[in-house]
């Protein structure tokens, strides 16, 4: 492929020295380097970049900003030169070709150091190494260089000028084929333009793989020709333009796919960083498996509100299209096109950018018009977008449009494949609408081809939710049943966070544990629970609101009450960059929603700390030698605050600190502050952060005492986080509690109850004296299965539930994760396979040792079975003793059939204090700026020539650059300034850093660059204090004439209290007779300049002179006359001065008057 690659010039100003001065250019040719990169940034495949190319950090500052709230990507990028590629690491992904040809697996470089090259004289180039072959070569690079280049005029008037010049040369590529024939293609035809004193070099390079496709190579050169039209020296012009060739470079380019692996590429402008910059990657992550009735949350949902949604139903697939009437395009192949789009109203407020899809019928020109873009809206009924820029690989040449009219059926399309999740009236709420993609009001329509309008449109959170009918792969009204299959999707829940990991054979377990080893009811429970929503704690303010809401239709709170913020109770959002243990990462995993993980029976069971009904209960009569053994932590080692570290996604996910201390505590505890520290895995929200330190915090002071005692084969079916009851004679003073008795078997019933012995303190045929049988619960344990209602309430089958009720149609645990309500929705069941428990009140007791309880059990209690007593009455008078409760925390054989069970103090209440709504305070002092919001860009750069006085005498010439400063959104100044960055240009390709400043103007004078008459460019940037930079705000060329420009002032008249400068110019002239004493201008308007401001001149009238009286020997200053800037007429009037007191007014056609 031949690339007629133009000259490789920089256009600047012109122009060194002054008049009378000899002329030299500017150096204007700069070697341009760039720097190339390729992240892996994880396991594939993942969902992608949040926001496209915006969703990439350079050191802290976006590619291209990014509004969170409304997911607008701005249409210009915050750094120039930069390329980039993504992939997202599928099976399958293809190769970017280009990108990688750069990239070789294997080269070879040699310095050649070539002999100056002659015209029409080529030289050759190759390399020679015994470690590389040649024939295997993919990709070639050549340097050549130029000593210096210029163009200096030796006769006339203009003798001493130092000019551009041009130098223009072919590179050809030489091979021998297999059979010896030689072969020759032109690969370059260019040169060098422009003037440089110093050494220029540039790099060309080029791919012949397309040549290996066609051709065998056994030998290959690269040649080198300097063309005979290059300038040469003359009588009159002496040229410099030697060029040399320095070096040349092989090598192979294996361009690898990367199966599974996402990564990004890119190509950065090295004068634009010191260094390598850091990068950073806003991805939604991991593809995982997840149940197939399951909806992640979606940050990124649209909330669609329409004129009359009636047409439209849960579960339809939307797109949204924009009709365009015309395109019109201006520019060049070499620089870019801009399109204009004219279309019917868009809704996209002036300025405000938006993803747009274009499409035409028309094959011409498709490569320029079709593709996805950034447009920005100009008016109402017109957007602007930058066009394709394609290659013809043919000519080597950028492509030039045909027509700058597109033709055929035009369309634009903002997004597809949107999925109604929920309606409410006219409101649409969409899931699965790409976060760079656009919602913008206009028309929508659904796979039926009904369509809509829609009035507003606005970002929004949707939460999870287990509505996807796996059949249709779409959203119903109602919940649906879970098959036990999965699918994969993006997922943040750490409940599937954990199963992906236990079960993927690449990172994880999968090649130890199959899916079928893992409880994944169990696990999809868990799940639910993790899902539901539960109040942020926290105002939008202080959290994006991306990541929770307040909407009523999907939070269920009264209308009134609408400021309540929730988001879901637990979410992973983890990045695992290193090898680990596996039991560590899974318990790290775990931990997010308070659980363990262990192994059990050939499965991997999970446990998590939650509200939970008692499966079993321990009394003096079951436990080895009715022996109870506790501990409790003492009040020194009970924490009263916590201090959770967790990632704060406004602050470039940099660890930050919530401290957590809960005032009742405090008040009880009169010691000194004993604070804990963790570290919240995974989270990256403070109302999760915070839900952890209250739980430990609640946990380390609730729950204080452990027990532990001996058993035998009857208690070998608990589990970790089992919960049991435990009623201690020996602690409470009380036995009531026992064995059923061997009676119990012949006249026990249901509901008439034998015990082993008659409960401490009872009457023959009644209870303690003060208390009515009504006071008193009698529980009893059951072996067998067990469902039970683990939500507050519930109606199944027409029959109102409440937690702890017996769901006596579940058989199996399957069925207790799958159960619905007679709404639809799924159902919270605690599944207990083995033992379980029921509770009854007391009725009656009946003699010794046996009682009746006023409703039936639900089946008759076997003998040996255990039973335990309870006072629940709280009335006025009357204690309250229950059984108390532990979660169990280990069980071990310590003897054959011996089990050793220690168990920790269980407070059911700590949950619903954990996640109350709670409002959290401020953080009072704000220490850095938000980096994932946009730095403020400055305004308004205004440019003003000023010439002053040097220190060693005479001028020099300077520019005074001010802008306004950077302010919020809502008009107030931006606070984390660190300062300003101010460059300037003299050709808008190179520039020069002018400085840095924390006010809002910088002055540039004489340095590295002259400051003289010419075209300049400016370019100021904000930096904060994390040192993130805001998009450049330019001023374009700006013509600075310091003919126009006031110099200091060269005297003064007046006293030494009141005087008046000698200072300004005026845009046009004036003119002395000094035989009438009259001035004139010419013309009449124009503008005068003192120094400070500019002013217009209108019909400025003539001054007469001609009354000055007096001599120099008065010494009164009445001999001399001033030309005298009146600011409050915009006039210049004559005036004299009359020592030693004021200053008098001569006006036009009058006597000049003297003040005295």
């Amino acid at each position: 492929m031949k690339k007629k690659q133009h000259l490789i010039t920089i256009r600047g100003s012109k122009g060194k020295g002054g008049g009378g001065s000899t002329f030299e250019a500017d150096d204007n040719m700069f070697a341009r380097q760039s720097a190339a990169f390729i992240d892996a940034i994880a396991e594939g495949p993942i969902k992608g970049l949040v926001y496209g190319d915006a969703s990439i950090l350079i050191d802290e500052t976006r590619l291209r900003n990014v509004n969170q709230q409304t997911g607008r990507v701005s249409s210009t990028a915050n750094f120039n030169n930069f390329t980039v590629i993504t992939k997202n690491g599928d099976a399958t992904q293809i190769v970017d070709a280009d990108f990688f040809a750069e990239y070789p697996s294997a080269s070879f470089m040699q310095d050649v150091g070539s002999a100056e090259l002659l015209e029409n004289e080529a030289q050759h180039f190759t390399i020679s190494s015994g470690t590389f072959e040649k024939r295997e070569t993919d990709y070639i690079k050549i340097t050549v260089s130029t000593t210096g280049m210029s163009a200096i005029t030796k006769k006339g008037d203009n003798k001493g000028d130092i000019n551009e010049t041009s130098v223009y040369f072919t590179i050809d590529f030489n091979w021998v084929d297999n059979s010896g024939v030689h072969h020759n293609r032109q690969m370059f035809d260019t040169g060098f333009q422009g003037k440089v004193s110093g050494k220029y070099a540039h790099t060309f390079g080029f791919n012949i793989e397309d040549i290996k496709k066609t051709s065998t190579i056994n030998d290959w050169a690269v040649k080198v020709t300097k063309l005979s039209s290059s300038p040469d020296s003359t009588e009159s012009t002496e040229i410099q333009n030697a060029i040399y060739v320095d070096s040349i470079e092989a090598a192979i380019a294996d361009k690898l796919e990367y199966p599974y692996t996402a990564y990004i590429g890119g190509v950065i402008d090295a004068e634009a960083f010191s260094s390598i910059p850091a990068r950073g990657y806003e991805i939604d992550g991991k593809l995982i498996q997840i149940p197939n009735n399951h909806y992640p949350c979606d940050y990124n949902g649209r909330k669609l509100t329409l004129s009359d949604a009636s047409d439209f139903a849960v579960g339809d697939v939307i797109d949204q299209n924009i009709s365009i009437s015309s395109i019109s395009a201006s520019g060049s192949a070499e620089e870019g096109y801009t399109a204009t789009a004219t279309t019917s109203a868009h809704g996209v407020a002036s300025q405000e950018t938006f993803i747009v899809e274009i499409f035409t019928t028309a094959s011409q020109d498709e490569d320029f018009y079709e593709g996805k873009f950034v447009a920005t809206a100009t008016t109402a009924t017109q957007f602007t977008y930058t066009l394709n820029k394609p290659f013809n690989e043919t000519t080597g040449e950028y492509k030039t449009l045909t027509s700058t009219s597109a033709t055929g059926t035009l369309t634009g399309k903002t997004f597809a494949g949107g999925l109604v999740d929920k309606k409410v009236g006219n409101v649409l709420y969409l899931r699965n609408v790409s976060a760079e993609s656009s919602a913008i009001t206009g028309t929508i329509t659904n796979q039926d081809g009904d369509s809509g309008t829609v009035t507003s449109s606005e970002q929004c959170f949707i939460p999870a939710n287990y509505r996807r009918d796996h059949s249709t792969e779409k959203p119903t009204t109602s919940e649906q049943d879970w098959n036990g299959n999965f699918y994969q999707s993006w997922c943040n829940n750490p409940a599937w966070v954990y199963n992906d990991l236990i079960t993927n054979k690449i990172y994880g377990l999968g090649n130890y544990i199959n899916q079928d080893q893992v409880n994944k009811w169990e696990l999809f429970q868990i799940g639910r629970y993790c899902d539901e929503l539960v109040p942020a704690g926290v105002a939008a303010a202080d959290l994006l609101s991306i990541h929770c809401t307040d909407d009523v239709n999907y939070t269920g709170d009264s209308s009134t009450n609408p400021t309540v913020h929730y988001e879901p109770r637990f979410s992973a959002n983890v990045v695992i960059n290193g090898k680990q243990e596996a039991y560590k990462v899974l318990n790290d995993v775990t931990s997010i929603f308070r659980g363990m993980t262990y192994w059990l029976n050939g499965e991997a069971y999970l446990v998590q700390d939650s509200e939970k009904d008692p499966v079993y209960q321990f009394t003096n009569g079951n436990v080895i030698d009715g022996q109870f053994s506790y501990e409790g932590t003492s009040n020194k080692t009970r924490t009263n605050s916590i201090i959770v570290n967790w990632n704060n996604p406004q602050d470039y996910y940099r660890t930050r600190s919530e401290i957590v201390e809960l005032e009742e505590i405090l008040q009880k505890d009169d010691e000194f502050i004993k604070p804990e520290e963790t570290t919240a895995f995974g989270c990256t929200s403070r109302g999760q952060a915070r839900r952890l330190g209250k739980w430990k915090l609640l946990t380390n002071n609730w729950n204080t005492n452990t027990v532990t005692f001996s058993t035998s084969l009857n208690t070998a079916f608990l589990r970790p986080g089992d919960i049991f009851q435990v009623i201690d004679k020996n602690k409470e003073g009380k036995s009531w509690g026992g064995r059923i008795s061997n009676d119990q078997t012949g006249s026990g019933t249901t509901s008439i109850i034998r015990l082993d012995r008659h409960p401490s303190g009872f009457a023959t045929n009644g209870v303690e004296t003060g208390y009515q049988a009504g006071d008193y619960r009698l529980t009893c344990s059951f072996v067998g299965y067990k469902a039970i209602l683990a939500q507050d309430t519930a109606t199944i089958g027409s029959v109102n539930y409440v937690r702890g009720d017996h769901l006596t149609s579940i058989t199996t645990e399957e069925a207790a994760a799958r159960q619905q309500d007679d709404s639809g929705d799924l159902v919270f069941v605690q599944w207990t396979p083995f033992t379980y428990t029921e509770t009854r009140t007391l009725d009656s007791v009946n003699g010794t040792g046996s009682l009746t309880v006023s409703s039936a059990f639900t089946v008759k209690p076997t003998a040996e079975s255990i039973w335990i007593l309870s006072r629940a009455a709280l009335a006025t008078g009357k204690e309250k003793l229950e059984a108390k409760l532990f979660r169990t925390m280990s069980v071990a054989e310590t003897d054959r059939n011996i089990f050793e069970i220690t168990g920790l103090e269980y407070n059911a209440s700590k949950f619903d204090a954990v996640d109350k709504d709670e409002a959290l305070t401020q953080y009072r002092t704000i220490y850095l700026p938000d980096s994932f919001k946009e730095v403020p860009a400055v305004e308004n750069i205004d440019i003003d020539p000023k010439i002053r006085a040097a220190g060693t005498g005479g001028t020099v010439n300077a520019i005074v650059v001010e802008w306004d400063p950077a302010t919020n959104e809502d008009g107030t100044l931006y606070s984390s300034l660190r300062h300003y960055e101010v460059d300037f240009s003299k050709d808008n390709e190179k520039w020069h850093r002018a400085g840095t400043n924390t006010n809002t103007e910088i002055e540039i004078t004489d340095g590295e660059v002259a400051i003289l008459s010419g075209t300049y460019y400016f370019r100021v940037r904000t930096v904060n204090l994390n040192g993130v930079r805001s998009k450049l705000a330019e001023s374009g060329a700006v013509l600075v004439d310091f003919n126009r420009a006031v110099g200091p002032a060269e005297g003064s008249v007046g006293t030494d209290n009141h005087f008046i400068n000698f200072i300004g110019n005026i845009s046009g002239a004036f003119n002395l007779n000094t035989t009438s004493g009259k001035v004139n201008f010419t013309p009449v308007n124009y503008f005068h300049n003192d120094g400070k401001n500019e002013h217009n001149v209108n019909g400025q009238s003539q001054l007469d002179f001609s009354g000055l009286t007096g001599s120099n020997t008065d010494n009164n200053g009445a001999n001399t006359g001033y030309v005298f800037f009146d600011h409050s007429a915009n006039q210049f009037k004559a005036i004299a001065f009359v020592q030693p007191s004021t200053i008098a007014i001569h006006e036009p056609s009058s006597v000049l008057a003297l003040a005295s």
